[in-house]
């Protein structure tokens, strides 16, 4: 088994770019197509269930999630972060995931009365009780599936991912037919973790034994990644912990909707890569220079494929809304027009994270965690007391904005760069989003009242085709006049033609790396 690890880990040595670039593809499929499920899941389950019941979730995966970012020790990071991997780690990875599953699943049970008191809800003891299961079950993961990441190697993780959620979006829209209420959505992500655990075993020849001898070596990388991932959980929710408390479950609800909306639309265009770069920077982190341009030119064709979507889905942001969920969830169409923009704009700090970390610099992004954590608490709760739910909006575009500032001050310091380096080196994505956001919001918003649903999917298509249109051939207008120097249209143009002859040659690259 060993012998197997060591392969797995050294044909990663070689060829970083290319393996950067085919991973990134893989990913990037594996997320368009899962969003595109989730996102039919959601439309039809909307349908079926009621602000309030997702207003009942949005408050139980709060919960959730902040319980088990508590006990993650980044084991799958430390893993791909090991220069020396052997079955040990291995063993040990499962055996600190095992634990850590145990511990959060009781503290699910025993802590859900008092969580259910607080948010004053009972409904939620019996829902988080329920929830211990998934928290569980991806405890159990096969830790092996972490080599292939250290190789580049998503392909496998990939199928997963796609099987997972079709049966996890199949076994709730069932549920939400038979149940009509929130307990759908909760069947559906137990169904989801199960199948998410037995695929990490299937066809791998490795089961886990039960080691603590790595200890030390794993939980040393985790430390900072837990605090970290404290604070940037408190962070993401501290809106729906005040929209919950005073407006109630269903406002959360729309709430959470039109933050689901944005996140699969905008946001995770840049999770894939994000993915991707992590094991590619550890492998560079001792040549500085090496890494800085990898990070520079990610970054940039990061920047041009987030724009135009993040703007984009601001400029539709009614007309997607309505077609999708109804115009009963008007309430998720404000959250889309002010955060999907800034979420697009915050892609210029997408790699900073991996970059840190390849580095060893886990404690600058606790101070940047802790940081932003107490300007956006104070922006927010002062938001909540003077607008309501808009002044929450409002604040967090504010906090969103100085989250900019502060991440490209310190990305600068951490590479070596000045800070406004990612815009200028992206100043005609940035121009041709411009004209292609400002001709879409001269466009009439179509009423779901007054325009049936075959005609408002006609006038969504039309919108997009156009605002697409527009910022390509902006974007390749600017880029000749200004005579098709290197950079990111360089690279999405080498890409594409490799796509298209469906093969990668071992000799080209796509980053500079």
């Amino acid at each position: 088994m060993q012998r197997e690890i060591d392969f797995l880990v050294d044909e990663n040595r070689h060829e970083v770019g290319g393996r950067l670039v085919n991973s990134a593809a893989v990913l990037w499929a594996t997320t368009a197509f899962s969003r595109a499920a989730q996102l039919i899941s959601t439309a039809i389950l909307a349908r079926m269930l009621t602000p309030d019941d997702y207003g009942i979730i949005a408050l139980a995966t709060a919960a959730v999630g902040f319980i088990n970012i508590l006990s993650d020790f980044q084991v799958s990071g430390a893993i791909i972060k090991s220069q020396s991997l052997t079955r040990a780690h291995l063993d040990t990875a499962f055996t600190i995931s095992l634990i850590r599953g145990l511990i959060t699943g009781i503290l699910l049970v025993l802590s859900s009365g008092l969580v259910a008191h607080l948010l004053g809800d009972e409904r939620l003891k019996d829902v988080l009780c329920v929830m211990a299961i998934p928290s569980l079950l991806a405890c159990l993961n096969n830790p092996l599936l972490s080599v292939y990441s250290k190789r580049l190697d998503f392909a496998r993780e990939s199928r997963r991912q796609i099987v997972s959620i079709v049966i996890g979006a199949a076994a709730g829209i069932t549920a939400a037919f038979m149940l009509r209420n929130y307990w759908a959505i909760v069947l559906g992500s137990i169904a989801s973790s199960t199948s998410m655990l037995f695929l990490s075993y299937y066809n791998i020849p490795w089961r886990p034994r039960l080691d603590l001898s790595k200890t030390k070596e794993i939980v040393s990388f985790g430390v900072w990644m837990i605090l970290i991932g404290a604070l940037d959980y408190l962070n993401g929710r501290v809106d729906y912990l005040l929209i919950g408390r005073r407006f109630g479950s269903e406002t959360l609800g729309a709430y959470h909707i039109g933050q689901q909306i944005t996140v699969m639309t905008t946001g995770d265009c840049v999770a894939p890569l994000s993915r991707a770069l992590f094991p590619a920077f550890s492998l560079m982190s001792s040549d500085v220079e090496r890494l800085r341009k990898a990070y520079r030119e990610a970054q940039s064709v990061i920047l041009a494929m987030a724009l135009p979507i993040g703007f984009g889905m601001s400029a539709v942001a009614r007309d997607a809304v309505y077609l999708f969920v109804g115009p009963q969830w008007e309430i998720s169409v404000n959250v889309v027009v002010c955060i999907a923009p800034l979420i697009a704009l915050q892609t210029m700090l997408a790699g900073i994270e991996t970059v840190a970390l390849s580095m060893d610099r886990g404690r600058d992004l606790f101070v940047r965690a802790a940081v932003f954590f107490i300007f956006r608490v104070s922006v927010l709760v002062a938001g909540f007391h003077l607008g309501g739910l808009m002044g929450i909006v409002i604040g967090r575009v504010i906090t969103g904005s100085f989250f900019i500032l502060y991440g490209l001050h310190l990305a600068a310091r951490i590479t070596h760069s000045r800070m406004l380096d990612p815009i200028t080196a992206s100043w005609r994505s940035i121009t041709s989003v411009t004209i292609m956001y400002a001709t879409l919001m001269l466009l009439p918003n179509s009423h779901f009242g007054y325009v049936g649903p075959l005609a408002l999917t006609a006038i969504l298509a039309g919108k997009i085709v156009l605002g697409a249109s527009i910022y390509v051939i902006s974007h390749s207008l600017l880029w000749i006049a200004c005579g098709a120097p290197a950079g990111a249209e360089r690279r999405m143009i080498d890409q594409l033609g490799k796509l298209r002859r469906l093969r990668f040659r071992t000799g080209e690259r796509c980053l500079e790396v």
